[in-house]
């Protein structure tokens, strides 16, 4: 990750990629749901298609964090060289 004075947006886009992850999961549940009480297996379908596209969202997020973490590790183990 490059250094910028814009952390403070990386940081927001990676809470945000989570919040759509979750919100994602949540609402695919839900069609999910509502296909199968009235036997709608497109709808079930798609609902599932949605979890997962907010499993990947939140995982996307996960990484952004993690990657972010590691090159502020390298950063101060750099400085004390």
């Amino acid at each position: 990750m490059h250094r910028c004075r814009c952390a403070a947006r990386h940081r927001r886009a990676t809470g945000r990629a989570k919040v759509n992850g979750a919100a994602n999961q949540a609402a695919g549940e839900a069609k999910k749901q509502v296909g199968k009480l009235t036997g709608d297996t497109s709808r079930e379908i798609g609902g599932a298609a949605q979890q997962i596209k907010g499993k990947v969202q939140e995982k996307m997020g996960d990484a952004k964090e993690s990657a972010r973490e590691a090159d502020k590790q390298a950063q101060r183990e750099e400085g004390k060289r």
